[in-house]
């Protein structure tokens, strides 16, 4: 059978499994919670069959359950939110609980008491314990108290800063990661973003695939710890995104929200030649409808929500006649138009289903690449280096969720993530960095300079993930649980991008004589099959003469000049990719009750998958395969609640978590990617090169996706996770917490090079090595490669008051230490996207010094939120956190990598930039309009307009080894950058945002 024939068999085979386990989904990324329960009788004995109704305005119609003679009750498939339960029996009173809360994904547990009387009495109680029985893990969840009174900004990724142990995970130095979080030490490619159950994540590098709008948000959940069998990879954490359904009632809302320029503060200026960026404008005016079609069978909602974002840059840029920098500015302006709907559906009693579909297209004008400084150069017509956008994502989940008896559920859920980006530069011609020492073609300014062209072009770019998911839930008893599901995703990455400047078909001039690099003559080459060097044969007249004195140079997509002193390389670079990977997964769940107030859970998932590209079905070995067999991840969890009444829970949880592998490696190590380099011997004579006028061939390297070798004993990477925990509800409303928490690498997935470089294979570090896979062939000596390694522990003191009584609020202190040599798959010490791939395990010598403190290590965390409703309707929030502020190191020049890739002294020992405090305020006011309520918000961000460093200049020395002649005193590691530890990008400045919404 073909692989091609395999994997629709596969997936034909799973598909019709799925069908055969349900018709719905009650699996982990559930838009629903529960409410289980005893009820017993005046003198402490359990009641059976008692009534027990529940309505809400979530609901469609009612449910209604009866107790068992144990006095127990279960109502599953809850959509999150108020509750009312009118409990009933003959011959007892009748009993009215009301404000009974429902998170999303969490189970409430109540005790329930009706004394026998001979009259119809009526009794009304309310509330619901604050702790969730659900879950061992660490989970948060945010419902409309948090969204509308808490002043947050306008998307779920903010939300979720409130959680401790979440923070900024870099998108402030790097524009296109803005919003990614790092949760609990990860990186911020290292989490799952799931909206209504589909899985939005961004197929290619792990960031956030699709951007939610609060207006549409019923309520977020994130899970910051460890999860049960239902999840899948946990290595950073899982933000679950519930959307707004209908109503029986028609409701809308118009709103809208503005900053304007005069009321953002100021940024403050930065180190050298990095850009500031501060709001000129932001607003976006919106509407949500939620009806229903069929009182209580048919519900709608929809929403649009226009935005347009403009941010003022400020960037160093060289001048011809100045050699001192001045300032210039652009306005980078983004336009969004979100939109989303939602169909629920109650078939019969026992069937429901919903449709949902949202999205985010959006252009963006102005781009910039973040590429340091630059420099307008009178040597090239123009310097730009400015991209258009276009972008978009498009998403369909489906789901149905059957109650087959009342000791039975199934269920299935199917979907589609679709993501879609242009980038066009405003001038498509060469990109040059000038990297001299003396700044040949930028009259001084050199070292690291760009003119010309931005650097890269990418003329496609989509994304598609399909996925299915079932499972299926047997109730033995009242307290016992099976829980059994399966799931198939296939994931697609197609690429089409190149750099500016393309070129035609040259004979390039070669050297004569000595080659400056090698001891060979003539132009030399390099075999990226072997590593291996050979003299570069003579192969055409480049001068006319008829005789062969140069090397043709086929055409190229593009053409990036990187100018040294001299010399210069020509890189060449293009991918016209597609990588596909076929995922499965099944888990199966035991939650036992022995007594009341103790649970365990036991559980195992299982994973197979398969990594491919162009490459796969030509080449050997130019995949990745694991079987079920090979991602055994079992998971264990105890909860005790030595109170019985569900206000009290001491809890350990522990898990092995298998990642998968982003589509990045498809398209790169499997896929049709070519990168050429030429390097070329050229005069200072203060002419540019080009693809035309080339100078002398030295050297030339040609490097493609075939040339990429994957270690045969290949095992997939995991992560090792330990929580333990203690809650308890002090008062009504008002809980306590404390929580250990315990994250350890295992094993990881990287390309690395036993030959400096030459040559790549893609295997698990931290092995002796005695052959050398990407070369074919044995190595005299054996050499070590270290283990990548990242070891996260935490405590974790909580106190929240649920929203009651016109008030909320929730406090933290955490405590972390994150050490290790490995950041994740998003390297902030570099700002490299480039999961499973990343320069840092490129080489052996890449790691000297480099097991340290890792950069979103933030040892204390201090976070509190809160809100009041005053009785005349005003609502006054607000929102502070303090953090640590983040290691410094020395980074040093590496002699085949160049600047800022060697650790002077250890990793993150050199001290901490400034701790970060902020604080946040919210003012709203409603009027009543009849029928109507207008409402207006005023918030504040950054109250104080304190702005401190988030990154820093970390270079320390711009020598390397090989360089002890050129530096000072001979000595490589003497300081040589007196900007060392100075801010590189700020906090943001005070902001100001004002909004109107009219509601009924």
């Amino acid at each position: 059978m073909s692989p091609g024939a395999d994997r629709y068999v596969k997936a034909l085979a799973t598909w019709a499994a799925l069908w055969l386990l349900a018709i719905g989904s009650v699996d982990a990324q559930s838009t629903h919670g529960a409410i289980r329960g005893t009820v017993f009788d005046d003198l402490g004995l359990a009641l059976d069959g008692v009534t027990i109704v529940v309505t809400s305005d979530h609901l469609q119609g009612e449910r209604t359950v009866t107790t068992n003679p144990e006095g127990k009750f279960r109502l599953e498939l809850l959509p999150p939110g108020l509750y009312k339960a009118v409990c009933s029996k003959q011959g007892y009173q009748w009993l009215e609980h009301e404000q009974i809360r429902v998170r999303l994904g969490g189970t409430v547990l109540l005790t329930l008491q009706l004394a026998a009387t001979d009259t119809e009495e009526f009794v009304v109680a309310g509330g619901s314990p604050t702790l969730d029985r659900a879950s061992a893990g660490i989970v948060s969840s945010f419902g409309q108290p948090v969204l509308n009174e808490i002043p947050v900004a306008r998307d779920v990724s903010s939300i979720a800063l409130l959680v401790p142990g979440v923070v900024e995970g870099g998108g402030l130095a790097n524009d296109v990661l803005t919003g990614n979080l790092s949760i609990m030490g990860g990186s911020m490619l290292s989490n799952s973003h799931f909206v209504d159950q589909l899985d939005a994540t961004d197929v290619a590098d792990g960031r956030f695939g699709v951007r939610v709008p609060t207006s549409f948000v019923e309520e977020l959940q994130v899970r910051a710890g460890s999860n049960e069998v239902e999840f899948g990879s946990a290595w950073g954490g899982t933000l679950n995104v519930i959307t707004k359904s209908g109503r029986s009632e028609f409701r809308g809302e118009l709103f809208g929200y503005y900053v304007p320029d005069g009321l953002t503060g100021t940024p403050q200026a930065v180190s050298g030649d990095h850009p500031t960026k501060r709001v000129e404008s932001e607003f976006d005016v919106g509407f949500t409808l939620a009806g229903s079609l069929l009182r209580d069978k048919l519900w709608y909602f929809v929403g649009f929500d226009p935005s347009t974002i403009g941010h003022v840059y400020n960037s160093r840029i060289s001048r011809a006649d100045q050699l001192d920098a001045e300032r210039e500015t652009w306005t980078r302006t983004t336009k969004t138009r979100f939109f989303g709907g939602k169909l629920t559906w109650r078939v019969d009693k026992r069937n429901t289903a919903s449709v949902t579909v949202f999205g985010d297209p959006t252009e963006v004008e102005n781009q910039h690449f973040d590429t340091g400084r630059f420099y307008d150069s009178n040597l090239v017509d123009q310097t730009n280096i400015l991209a258009d956008v276009s972008m978009s994502s498009w998403n369909l989940a489906a789901s149905w969720n059957t109650v087959l008896s009342d000791t039975s559920l199934v269920g299935l859920t199917v979907g589609r993530h679709r993501k879609s980006q242009l980038y066009t530069p405003q001038l498509e011609g060469l990109n040059y960095k000038d990297e001299t020492f003396g700044g040949v073609w930028t009259d001084g300014v050199g070292q690291g300079t760009y003119f010309g062209a931005a650097g890269l072009r990418r003329a496609l770019d989509r994304r598609v993930h399909d996925q299915i998911r079932g499972s299926l839930t047997w109730f033995l008893g009242a307290d016992h649980a099976i829980k059994l599901g399966a799931g198939y995703s296939a994931l697609e990455y197609e690429v089409d991008s190149s750099n500016n400047g393309k070129s035609d078909e040259l004979c390039a001039p070669a050297i004569k004589g000595p080659n400056p690099w090698f001891d060979m003559e003539g132009p030399v080459g390099m075999d990226p099959g072997t590593g291996e060097y050979f003299e570069i044969p003579l192969d055409c007249d480049s001068n006319g003469d008829s005789i062969n004195d140069g090397v043709v140079i086929g055409a190229r997509s593009g053409n990036s000049l990187s100018l040294q002193d001299g010399y210069y390389v020509n890189r060449s670079f293009s991918s016209r990719s597609t990588g596909r990977s076929s995922l499965y997964h099944i888990f199966l769940q035991d939650e036992w009750t022995p007594t009341d107030g103790f649970t365990v859970s036991l559980g195992i998932r299982t994973e197979a998958s398969e990594v491919t590209g162009d490459l796969s079905d030509v080449l050997p070995g130019h995949k990745i395969n694991f079987s079920f067999a090979d991602q055994l991840a079992p998971r264990m969890g105890l909860l005790w609640d030595p109170t019985r009444t569900g206000r009290m829970k001491v809890f350990a949880q522990h898990g092995r978590f298998f990642q998968t592998l982003p589509l990045n490696i498809n398209v790169r190590a499997f896929g049709n990617e070519q990168r050429d380099s030429t390097v070329y011997l050229y005069r200072d004579d203060g002419s540019l090169p080009s693809p035309s006028n080339p100078g002398e061939l030295f050297f030339a390297s040609n490097r493609r996706s075939e040339h990429v070798a994957v270690d045969p004993d290949l095992r997939p990477q995991y992560l090792d996770q330990s929580v333990v925990g203690f809650e308890y509800e002090v008062m009504t409303d008002l809980a306590f917490g404390v929580k250990y928490i315990s994250r350890s690498l295992g094993r990881m997935i990287e390309d690395i090079s036993l030959d400096d470089g030459r040559t790549f294979f893609i295997a698990n570090p931290g092995a002796y090595y005695d052959y050398n896979y990407g070369a074919e062939k044995p190595l005299e000596e054996p050499v070590h490669y270290p283990a990548a390694k990242r070891d996260y522990s935490a405590v974790e003191f909580t106190l929240s008051k649920r929203f009651s009584g016109s008030w909320q609020a929730q406090a933290s202190l955490l405590w972390s230490s994150l050490r290790g040599n490995w950041e994740g798959f998003y390297s902030r010490d570099s700002r490299e996207i480039n999961p499973s791939l990343t320069r840092k395990f490129d080489l052996p010598d890449l790691l000297i010094n480099a097991d340290g403190i890792l950069q979103n290590d933030r040892p204390w965390q201090f976070r509190a939120f809160g809100s009041y409703t005053f009785d005349f309707g005003m609502v006054l929030g607000a929102n502070m956190f303090y953090l640590t502020g983040s290691p410094l190191s020395k980074l040093g020049a590496h002699p085949i990598y160049g600047l800022d890739e060697r650790f002077v002294t250890r990793r993150g020992s050199e001290g901490r930039t400034e701790g970060w405090m902020n604080w946040d305020l919210h003012v709203s006011y409603p009027f009543s309009l009849g029928a109507y309520q207008l409402e207006a918000i005023f918030d504040v961000f950054n109250i104080f307009n304190e702005q401190v460093a988030v990154e820093v200049d970390q270079r320390w020395t711009v020598y390397g080894p090989g360089d002890e002649a050129d530096a000072p005193g001979g000595d490589i590691d003497t300081q040589t950058n007196d900007a060392w530890s100075s801010p590189l990008v700020n906090s943001p400045p005070r902001k100001i945002r004002m909004g109107l919404k009219l509601s009924w």
